[in-house]
Parts: structure tokens; sequence; C-alpha cells
């Protein structure tokens, strides 16, 4: 489901938990929870939430726009809802979100202490990278994987050159 200002407090609310959990939030974490749409919708992004039938927010993940692609960003799904294959859902949906919008890539940074969710990213087939020269804007950030993203009519088709 697209972000609608009715889920706003559920997204900072999931990302606000994980992120103290395991780590501190820093000033970027704060402007970017406290007004979703205007860091990641408004710039051409998006955020979604993976709501269940009886209506809980179960996840989130959100995308923000870079020149041609996309990075995955603020993922995470609620304690209570976990082990039940969310996560997939949610990057599955971002990788379906990302490519409709002809997106090139997707990028992200994580730590490399999440080892579970460095492991989804590689099964959506996500590479490590080397992370940014100047560093990356997350003080917990070590980890930085991309993904290609599919043209928007299919693959890419392989023609030899040469004499035909």
């Amino acid at each position: 489901m697209p972000y609608a200002e009715r889920y706003r407090a559920d997204f900072e609310r999931l990302n606000r938990a994980w992120i103290a959990r395991h780590f501190t939030v820093e000033p970027g974490d704060e402007a970017e929870l406290s007004d979703p749409e205007a860091h990641f919708v408004r710039g051409g992004g998006q955020v979604l939430f993976l709501v269940t039938g009886s209506g809980d927010v179960a996840g989130t993940v959100a995308l923000l726009r870079h020149g041609d692609g996309f990075e995955v960003a603020k993922m995470t799904v609620d304690e209570a809802h976990r082990a039940r294959g969310y996560g997939d859902l949610l990057l599955a949906a971002a990788i379906r979100w990302a490519e409709a919008r002809e997106g090139r890539y997707l990028e992200l940074v994580t730590n490399s202490s999440l080892a579970p969710a460095i492991r989804l990213y590689e099964k959506h087939g996500f590479e490590h990278v080397p992370l940014l020269e100047g560093g990356e804007p997350y003080a917990r950030a070590d980890v930085r994987m991309r993904r290609p993203l599919l043209p928007p009519d299919g693959p890419p088709v392989f023609v030899p050159e040469g004499p035909g």
C-alpha cells in the first residue's frame, strides 16, 4: 500500500523501534521519521506499507529517488509479525515499484550486524559494493549493496556483434 498520511505514525513507530534497539537514532533518521512524505514521496520516491487483513501495519519500506535509481531505506517488519515472509513481500514490492518507474538500480546501506537483513537482500539479488569514499550518511552504515533493475520491457537480449 503506498504512502498515506494515516500511516505516518506507524512509519515512525516501526522504524524508531528497530533503530533504537540496535543503534542510535541519528539526526537524519529524525528528519525522515518526522516527515516521510517530504523526504521520500515528494522527491519521486515512495513509502510502502504492508497492512494485514485486520488493519495492522506489519511493515514498511521507503524508496528514495537517486537520479536514475532508488535507495531502499527504513525497511522493517513489526516484531509481532516477523517470521512470516513479510520482509520478502516488502522487498519484492519495492523492487516492482522501482521497476515500474523505470529505475535502473536499487541500492541500500545497512550494518554488518544485521545478518538476517543482509541475507534477505542477497536473496533478492543485491550484491555488496564499496562504501562511498566520503563516508555514508549514517554512522551505523558499514555495508553498501546494489541491485540492477530490469528495463520496463523485460530482460536485456544479447545480440552478438560481427558478421551475421
